[in-house]
């Protein structure tokens, strides 16, 4: 049941997928050492050198699950509460968005964007002393974007819907220009 980029149930799918490779590779490699050990009583062979190249998938695989695994998505109910109250008809609605940067990964719940407005919503705790961190990462992945957008980033639902419903209809240069801003972020999504 893999989702795609920007779906609600796509950091579950992501995750799982990382982990069975994960798994995958782990027992390849064991398989390998373990029967050139009951086959030859040492791992002198050559066939040593096909779990040493095992080892470079399931690192890369190990380190996705690692970085995403600290993320919860909403839970359902509250994800569809909240799609219920919002007027997203025009727009373009990102669930469970990872945007990578060359300084790490920010978790995203919802992105929403509408007449080159990218409004966000991050249901943590933690969110208010990194606001302005979420706003900037936002900025930086939606940088090379010939307009430049309204960025706003949210932890309270009644200030996410307020927003998102209070946005404007979009002409047909900002129907283009959101399609791209889409587009990039989620280029940009792990």
């Amino acid at each position: 049941m893999k989702r795609e980029k920007g779906e609600y149930g796509y950091l579950k799918s992501y995750k799982m997928i990382k982990l069975a490779f994960s798994l995958l590779f782990a027992a390849m490699i064991s398989f390998i050492i373990i029967t050139m050990l009951v086959m030859y009583g040492d791992t002198m062979r050559v066939m040593i050198v096909f779990a040493i190249l095992l080892a470079l998938p399931f690192g890369k695989f190990v380190v996705a699950y690692i970085m995403s695994v600290k993320f919860k998505q909403l839970p359902e109910e509250k994800y569809n509460n909240l799609v219920e109250k919002l007027d997203i008809n025009c727009g373009r609605l990102l669930a469970d968005v990872m945007i990578s940067q060359y300084e790490g990964v920010k978790f995203y719940h919802l992105i929403y964007v509408k007449n080159n407005q990218v409004i966000a919503y991050i249901n943590d705790a933690k969110f208010n002393e990194n606001k302005k961190d979420y706003e900037k990462w936002l900025l930086n992945t939606v940088g090379n974007a010939k307009s430049k957008p309204v960025i706003k980033v949210y932890e309270k639902e009644q200030d996410f819907i307020k927003k998102v419903n209070s946005i404007s209809e979009p002409n047909s240069n900002t129907i283009l220009v959101d399609k791209n801003l889409a587009q990039i972020i989620l280029d940009n999504c792990i």
